[in-house]
């Protein structure tokens, strides 16, 4: 019989659990939002679909116009 590592997989689940979160958030802030995001956001802050214009199509600049949101 082969004698494993005894603490091998414990270092290959480190390794995931260090670099999922570096790979998960890397460049987080340039990535576009996606609908429910948005809609989350709406309606957390008690807006509803009226607020918005449906009949064209918004930046995301022009969209956080509409989201009172606190800005430092």
């Amino acid at each position: 019989m082969k004698q494993r590592q005894p603490y091998l997989h414990y270092l290959v689940l480190l390794v995931i659990i260090f670099v999922g979160p570096i790979l998960r958030f890397s460049n987080l802030g340039l990535k576009p939002l996606w609908l429910d995001e948005v809609i989350t956001a709406t309606f957390s802050l008690g807006n509803n679909y009226h607020n918005y214009p449906t009949d064209i199509v918004l930046s995301l600049d022009q969209l956080l116009e509409f989201l009172p949101i606190n800005r430092r």
